[in-house]
């Protein structure tokens, strides 16, 4: 055994579940025996059964001949339990690799934050999903010495090239709808572009977003369509549907949003405020960053999709990415040429 992979796999499906499994894949498929073991919380005595995986993350540390421990940074109050992992794996002499997924405590100085980068020690590899926000943790955090930019966007692949749209412009958001992923912001869009539609998507998981959903379909008639979850086909098939996706979020963690870059890889642009790397996601040609104190549904109702190549962007955004998985394989002994290995193989093996 070469790396036990301790992080959050879906279900549920969120952008720290998706990249998880990203980095397993690239793991095996670069001739690396991984053990994996799920911490995600389930949906049924969420917080008790999360506790019992964490308990039985720290009996696989203990019991692996793996050298290698790849965790992912529980964010918020859950770190608590991160910090217990890593300093297990640090005092039983692994090789420790943390994977941060929030700029919650980039932003802002945490002490708990402060506790992991002390108890992981000045040898443990950190990855963020940019340079930038590297270089702000290491400022951020003294004790951190190593560090590693990786990007989410090895976990989306490109969508078959979608016919021309016709009809009115159209509007899409996607995701776990909430306050603070930008519903609001969402809606207001469609209210300041008269004469479009609005396509939203997911799950919603909060009651402002329930009844900011419901508001809208009274308000907006025809021109508004909510359509619940969408995955695999249904996903495909929502960016198909739109010319300009809107990601307004304000939430705390975010760092990149997978979602924009499956917008980019179906050749859709994105408008979406500047949060974590989405600046240099967007670039100059994947469409429209606004600033967070910035008037978001003016500036999307203002943008014209017509002047964005989402696809291309997604192109470049891919190209980078391929030195960034190169250093991280390289740092756990794996080697080039990967083998590819389907999701269904990648994730088994659980402790």
């Amino acid at each position: 055994m070469d790396v036990l992979a301790i992080g959050h796999l879906p279900p549920p499906t969120h952008g720290q579940a998706v990249a998880t499994a990203h980095m397993i894949r690239l793991l095996r498929g670069s001739r690396l025996e991984v053990q994996v073991c799920d911490i995600a919380r389930p949906a049924k005595f969420g917080a008790c059964r999360k506790i019992l995986r964490h308990i039985a993350a720290a009996w696989a540390i203990v019991k692996t001949d793996a050298p290698h421990v790849y965790l992912t940074v529980n964010d918020h109050r859950g770190m608590v339990l991160t910090v217990a992992l890593a300093l297990l794996a640090t005092r039983v002499g692994k090789r420790l690799t943390l994977h941060h997924h929030s700029s919650r405590y980039i932003d802002k100085r945490y002490r708990i934050a402060d506790w992991l980068a002390c108890v992981s020690g000045h040898d443990t590899l950190h990855l963020s999903q940019s340079p930038s926000l590297c270089q702000r943790y290491q400022s951020m955090y003294p004790a951190v010495r190593r560090t590693l930019p990786f990007s989410n966007v090895g976990a989306v692949e490109a969508m078959p090239a979608r016919s021309e749209r016709t009809g009115p412009l159209c509007f899409g958001h996607l995701g776990n709808l909430s306050e603070a992923k930008g519903i609001a912001d969402v809606i207001a869009t469609l209210r300041r572009a008269p004469g479009a539609h609005l396509l939203v998507a997911g799950p919603c998981v909060d009651s402002f977003a329930k009844h900011a959903v419901e508001a809208a379909v009274h308000e907006f008639g025809p021109r508004f369509r909510y359509i619940g979850a969408a995955y695999g086909a249904d996903k495909q098939r929502f960016f198909n549907s739109i010319d300009v996706f809107l990601f307004p979020s304000r939430y705390a963690a975010e760092t990149q949003g997978i979602v924009n870059l499956e917008a980019l890889a179906a050749g859709v642009p994105v408008v979406a405020f500047d949060r974590g790397r989405i600046r240099r996601d967007i670039g100059s040609t994947g469409g429209l960053v606004v600033d967070l104190d910035g008037d978001f549904a003016a500036a999307a109702a203002g943008f014209d999709p017509k002047a964005a190549d989402a696809y291309s962007r997604f192109c470049t955004l891919r190209a980078e990415h391929e030195g960034e998985q190169s250093a991280v394989i390289a740092a756990f002994g794996g080697t080039r040429p990967m083998i590819a290995v389907p999701l269904s193989r990648a994730l088994t093996g659980p402790c």
